[in-house]
């Protein structure tokens, strides 16, 4: 029997799996534990750097996943910007078109009074447009869109302009200012900034959702409106040359419709 004073504590070999009472080195095969354990002890920090490698390596791919969705986000912004594009030569050959109204009655929105003036067709290429949220007119009118038709729907006329809209007018200029396009004061006949009164939800989410080069319909009326018993705005019903605001419409729509360029061609 063993005496009550002597150690019963035994350890195993990690080398041969000598079992033998605790000591300092391996009897069987001279392994010394000591250097043993710090190798191992060593091992395991080693791991430890590669789970953190890990885990930086995934931050790294998340980053690099986020910078190309931004990239592909910002391009898509571009392309939209830049609109559709289409070869060169007139897309829209109607001319707008009016019919006086012989009896008009007016309807109330909001604190506005708007007078209805004359129907109003219109078939146009989408050169700009802008919305707007924050002036007296937004409430009922959310979007300026300008609208070309004639040699103003043909690309090869369109690349050589630059037209934008801004603070409610349309604003216009030639790319190359030594050589603008053919008959360039004349273009301007074939023009409008319509300022588009949606009839409805519907009709106003139609309407806010075009893109530049987008070719439209428009049906309803011109309109004048008065706010508290003066005259605010009024509809230009002329073919003025020239956009300032005075030659704008102010277009009460009432229809919206996208026109399929093969579809109209073919139509025209």
């Amino acid at each position: 029997m063993l005496n009550s004073h002597e150690s019963t504590d035994t350890l195993t070999c990690p080398k041969c799996g000598h079992v033998q009472p605790e000591s300092e080195e391996c009897s069987r095969c001279g392994l010394i534990f000591r250097k043993h354990q710090a190798g191992f002890a060593g091992d395991l920090g080693a791991g430890r750097i590669v789970i953190y490698d890990g885990v930086k390596e995934k931050k790294q791919m998340l980053l690099v996943f986020l910078a190309l969705l931004l990239a592909f986000v910002l391009y898509m912004e571009v392309r939209s910007s830049r609109g559709l594009t289409y070869p060169p030569g007139i897309l829209i050959k109607s001319e707008p078109q009016m019919v006086l109204i012989k009896d008009p009655k007016p309807w109330k929105v909001g604190k506005k009074v708007i007078f209805p003036m004359v129907e109003f067709w219109l078939q146009g290429r989408v050169l700009c447009s802008e919305r707007y949220d924050d002036d007296p007119l937004s409430d009922i009118c959310p979007i300026d869109i300008g609208l070309g038709w004639g040699p103003m729907s043909d690309q090869s006329i369109i690349d050589q302009l630059d037209i934008v809209q801004a603070n409610r007018k349309l604003e216009y200029s030639v790319s190359d200012q030594d050589h603008p396009p053919p008959s360039y004061a004349s273009l301007w006949e074939y023009v409008k900034n319509v300022h588009t009164l949606p009839a409805s939800g519907d009709i106003k989410k139609k309407v806010c959702s075009v893109r530049t080069g987008d070719l439209i319909e428009l049906r309803g009326c011109l309109v004048a409106i008065q706010e508290n018993g003066q005259w605010t705005y009024v509809s230009s019903l002329k073919k003025e040359v020239g956009l300032d605001h005075t030659t704008c419409l102010i277009f009460w729509v009432t229809q919206f419709e996208r026109l399929d360029i093969k579809s109209h061609n073919s139509d025209n």
